[in-house]
């Protein structure tokens, strides 16, 4: 394809400005050349389950209140929180969060 273009866009597909922090939930789309839409991609920031491109305590909290069945996450949100990409949310994957906020081991993409 030539003469194409990309940006990144929020959920409400708003494209996002230069420099804005890209989170979990925003999507890379490729336009041809006429500006009709040629591909998406989701984005998705492992450990950053809220979206806001950290890796925070509030993403801790969503995947505590994911295991306990209060608050369950769907899509690209429960792709993040699964830290060890076997495909299931567990207390291993809580406990990946925390030690990355702790700084004793990070959380690699």
């Amino acid at each position: 394809m030539e003469n194409g273009s990309v940006a990144v866009v929020n959920s409400k597909n708003a494209q996002k400005e230069a420099g804005e922090t890209v989170g979990t939930g925003d999507s890379l789309v490729i336009y041809d050349a006429n500006g009709g839409e040629y591909a998406r991609y989701a984005v998705v920031i492992r450990g950053d389950v809220s979206g806001d491109g950290k890796i925070t305590t509030s993403d801790l909290v969503k995947v505590r209140n994911h295991l306990l069945e209060t608050n369950l996450l769907s899509g690209p949100y429960s792709e993040a929180a699964d830290i060890n990409k076997d495909s299931k949310l567990v207390t291993g994957d809580l406990v990946k969060i925390r030690n990355h906020l702790l700084e004793t081991a990070y959380i690699e993409q």
